[in-house]
């Protein structure tokens, strides 16, 4: 079975903030979503939707844990958006890549995502992307 290369991009921000991400097919929204707050060190304590093909899956209706990839093709797009208050947004582009056992950081563009108190995303405490150790996660 084929693997799927993911690159999430944030939005929103003036700076590239980027990562690419390999993943097999069976990997879930929620798998997904918890890598997604790894790549970004993000606090995964906010609401989360995903935006699939005009569909949205979300965690409290328990799809995300259920729902795979394998519906997924070369060159969809889809997006993540994260938090309600101070919203973050990503978009993620697929693209076909030859087959893996375990998800694996790839690329990382721009510095780490940092939370504040106020759930707003601030610059000044921003800090290096160490793919390394996020792939030992």
């Amino acid at each position: 079975m084929k693997s799927f290369e993911l690159n999430i991009s944030l939005t929103q921000k003036k700076k590239r903030v980027i990562r690419k991400l390999l993943v097999s097919k069976k990997t879930t929204y929620e798998q997904l979503h918890e890598m997604i707050q790894l790549l970004f060190n993000l606090d995964c304590c906010e609401a989360y939707t995903f935006e699939v093909n005009k569909k949205i899956i979300q965690k409290d209706k328990k799809q995300s844990e259920k729902k795979t990839f394998s519906k997924l093709k070369d060159k969809d797009v889809f997006y993540y958006h994260y938090d309600l208050v101070e919203p973050l947004h990503f978009k993620i582009n697929v693209s076909l890549s030859d087959e893996i056992d375990t998800p694996k950081c790839i690329k990382a563009t721009g510095k780490n995502l940092y939370e504040g108190l106020s759930g707003s995303v601030e610059e000044k405490y921003q800090s290096s992307v160490d793919v390394k150790w996020i792939n030992e996660c």
